[in-house]
């Protein structure tokens, strides 16, 4: 299994997708990215298998979203950040918690900046038209 920069891997999409370009930017099966993920377990066959494989398989198909432990163990299991591996499912959970929240971090060479704030659309509008270069 070989392991290459997160900067190498270029990641567009929604986590489905992106987990999958991700797995296989590294020519890995999804057995083998459980395996590197979450390890091996002996089935009742008594064949040793990759712990969790279906999980893997399960959010490529979008059929589910990762906990947000197992979101973190992917990302560390690929080489990439949990925010550029699922920015979509990170913004979901911050929106649906409720509590206002300001969170920027460094990821990748840029910064993500993460804003889940009630405001009017005056003040949004500017926020959208600061990050679109429009005012400086």
């Amino acid at each position: 299994m070989d392991k290459k920069q997160s900067s190498e891997i270029p990641l567009t999409g929604i986590f489905p997708e992106r987990l999958a370009q991700a797995r296989k930017a590294r020519g890995w099966s999804q057995s083998d990215l459980a395996r590197a993920v979450w390890g091996e377990t002996v089935d009742k066959r008594g064949y040793t298998v990759a712990r969790h494989r279906d999980r893997v398989s399960a959010y490529e198909k979008g059929a589910t979203v990762p906990t947000e432990q197992s979101l973190r163990e992917l990302a560390a299991g690929l080489g990439v950040s949990a925010e550029n591996l699922a920015p979509d499912v990170l913004a979901e959970r911050a929106f649906s918690g409720g509590a206002p929240t300001i969170d920027i971090r460094v990821v990748d060479g840029g910064v993500f900046l993460r804003v889940n704030v009630l405001t009017d659309m005056v003040t949004a509008s500017k926020v959208v038209a600061v990050l679109d270069g429009k005012i400086r």
